[in-house]
């Protein structure tokens, strides 16, 4: 597993998180009576908190760097892109939180869209970490086998 590959599922988790904080706030998909800032502590009814966002873009910028700093924001954004994964299935078994049908069934939907991207992102994740044990001949070997040409 590559390196590239881990930055773009996690950066597409990163994204789906914010846009879906968002729309969360515009279209009220959440508790009645929940505060905005609820979001910021807590997250939202299929996204994560908005701290947590803000690490996981820290453990992504973190990639970009040699050594240690790179194996660290990988395997901490594999362990946060598991415990995201937890989450929205969790989510999945839960009942109506107090919106209309309509938006509980979108909650419901986005969830199932967050699972693959949350789990990509892990699998990704312990792909590169197992692949960057192994040495790094054996990462150059695999990218330099994944280019065309």
């Amino acid at each position: 597993m590559t390196l590239k590959r881990f930055r773009v599922a996690a950066s597409v988790l990163i994204i789906f998180n914010v846009i879906g904080t968002v729309v969360t706030w515009t279209e009220h998909l959440v508790k009645p009576g929940t505060s905005h800032a609820h979001a910021i502590f807590a997250g939202t009814e299929f996204t994560g908190p908005l701290l947590f966002i803000g690490l996981w873009i820290v453990f992504v910028l973190l990639t970009l760097a040699q050594g240690k700093p790179r194996i660290i924001g990988v395997a901490l954004m594999a362990v946060f892109a598991a415990v995201f994964t937890s989450g929205e299935i969790s989510e999945l078994f839960k009942r109506n939180v107090g919106i209309s049908t309509g938006k509980w069934h979108f909650v419901l939907g986005a969830c199932v869209v967050g699972i693959p991207i949350a789990l990509a992102t892990l699998i990704c994740g312990i792909g590169y970490l197992v692949t960057s044990r192994k040495g790094p001949r054996v990462e150059r070997a695999l990218e330099h086998n994944a280019q065309p040409g």
